[in-house]
């Protein structure tokens, strides 16, 4: 009778011993798949879609699903990337909805269906509205891209962009100004400029100034644009103009807001050639030439401060 127990308690004891072997390696491969899959990163991109004026924001993860690991692996990895897709798409509309002060990560990861430390273990507060903001951005990016590759004018690219720029901050208001505010609080903690690889600062997942940067360095290298100052500092200087009127002038108009920052940014950068110097272009000094903004159409939009038609802007 006693072998009989032992012999059973054995069998029981072993049965749990294998149990827990095989928990033990399904945590280990999870883990294995995490660490692997956390320095593959991903892009954002646009889908093509006739529900939302033609555009849905979507984001495609740079490799997929590895075909090399094994099925439980690739379920992880799965899972992994369907969470941080049901994570973004809630805070794109928290953060619209609510702005940056309001919206918790605690709230994003309850509207998303996700547990507050498997939210935390994915993003920070400020890398969440970076890859919520990086979709609507992505085909300006791609434009500049384009537009500098094509050889196009310089000044016409400038202008569709700086057009393009505000018409998206009006449209989203709200999640530009929340972008706005991240921008800030990374600038401040980091204490500079991002270090290029790290894919968790706000500032590279969202290069909002890179667009204007290459095209201002696209008219430098054609002899459109003078040689300075640097295309970089240029180009950032104006950006943050642009997206700081949208946050300060909130019933401004998208167009008033674009054809100010024009009117600031192409008579600094304009190459003039000057006959009392013999015909060569002009690189800073003086009165920065004047350029005359004309406004053709009628806007009811709300447009705060604006040029009135046929004046000059300086």
């Amino acid at each position: 009778m006693r072998n009989r127990n032992w012999r059973q308690y054995m069998r029981i004891t072993l049965a749990r011993t294998r149990a827990t072997m095989r928990l033990i390696r399904v945590h280990l491969t999870f883990v294995q798949s995490r660490l692997r899959y956390s320095h593959s990163g991903y892009d954002s991109s646009l889908v093509s879609t006739p529900n939302c004026g033609g555009l849905r924001m979507g984001l495609v993860y740079s490799g997929g699903v590895d075909e090399s690991l094994d099925p439980r692996q690739r379920s992880a990895q799965t899972r992994r990337r369907r969470t941080k897709d049901s994570l973004v798409k809630a805070a794109q509309a928290r953060f619209a909805d609510l702005g940056w002060q309001a919206t918790r990560i605690e709230d994003v990861a309850k509207d998303a269906g996700v547990g507050v430390a498997t939210a935390f273990s994915h993003f920070s507060k400020q890398s969440l509205l970076g890859h919520a903001y990086r979709p609507i951005i992505e085909p300006l990016l791609q434009r500049a891209t384009e537009d500098v590759a094509h050889n196009r004018d310089p000044v016409e690219a400038l202008t569709r962009h700086v057009h393009e720029l505000a018409q998206i901050g009006r449209k989203h208001q709200k999640l530009t100004i929340s972008l706005l505010a991240a921008v800030q609080e990374q600038t401040i903690s980091v204490g500079g400029q991002p270090k290029p690889d790290d894919r968790s600062d706000v500032r590279s997942i969202v290069p909002l100034t890179k667009p204007m940067i290459e095209l201002i360095a696209h008219g430098q290298r054609t002899g459109t644009f003078r040689a300075d100052p640097p295309s970089a500092d240029v180009g950032a200087y104006h950006t943050n103009a642009l997206l700081l009127r949208i946050m300060t002038w909130p019933q401004e108009s998208a167009s008033a807001t674009a054809e100010l920052v024009l009117s600031q940014v192409l008579p600094g950068l304009m190459n003039i050639a000057s006959p009392a110097n013999g015909g060569r272009p002009t690189h800073g000094g003086g009165e920065a030439p004047r350029t005359v903004v004309r406004i053709n159409e009628v806007d009811p939009e709300p447009r705060g401060m604006r040029v009135p038609a046929g004046a000059t802007a300086h």
